[in-house]
């Protein structure tokens, strides 16, 4: 039987959990363990934006308390943070430090994917992101939209269980 792995889906800036919901019920059927976090003042999380969250630490509290309490033989499940990308929120705080390091970003395994029909981010500047980044593979959806998650999910589906989860 194959191993099951731990998903942890992380959503991108003014989501929440709610948006892999598609994906996340792929990868249960698929036999594997899948947590979907609410970062700070997003989805369920009642802390509000404006006057609860100051700070990178703050909007990350709950993705960090939920990987403190997990086993420790569990430390190396699969974290998937789908299409990091630069927002206008806590640019001081990441001008300070870099989360992106060798130590921390660095050392999960990244599969970056290109969406191919995204009008909010076009395919140029998400090859400069995978310049800047170094995913250690890159693969494209076609007619994938800028959520990808809710516009594809059956082929990211697919992505995660063939290119992280089989290897």
């Amino acid at each position: 039987m194959e191993e099951r792995k731990h998903f942890v889906l992380v959503h991108g800036a003014c989501l929440g959990a709610w948006c892999w919901y598609k994906v996340l019920t792929l990868l249960k059927l698929a036999g594997h363990h899948v947590s979907a976090i609410d970062l700070g003042a997003s989805g369920v999380n009642s802390k509000r934006l404006d006057d609860e969250i100051a700070s990178i630490s703050d909007y990350l509290q709950p993705l960090m308390e939920f990987m403190a309490c997990l086993p420790q033989e569990k430390k190396d499940l699969e974290l998937t943070k789908m299409l990091v990308r630069p927002t206008g929120f806590f640019v001081e705080d990441l001008s300070k430090e870099s989360l992106l390091t060798k130590e921390k970003f660095g050392s999960v395994d990244r599969v970056y994917v290109i969406c191919k029909e995204d009008e909010v981010m076009k395919e140029d500047f998400q090859r400069a992101m995978i310049e800047d980044y170094h995913p250690k593979q890159v693969v494209s959806i076609s007619a994938a939209g800028h959520m990808v998650m809710l516009s594809k999910p059956e082929e990211l589906c697919q992505i995660l269980l063939e290119d992280i989860a089989h290897k």
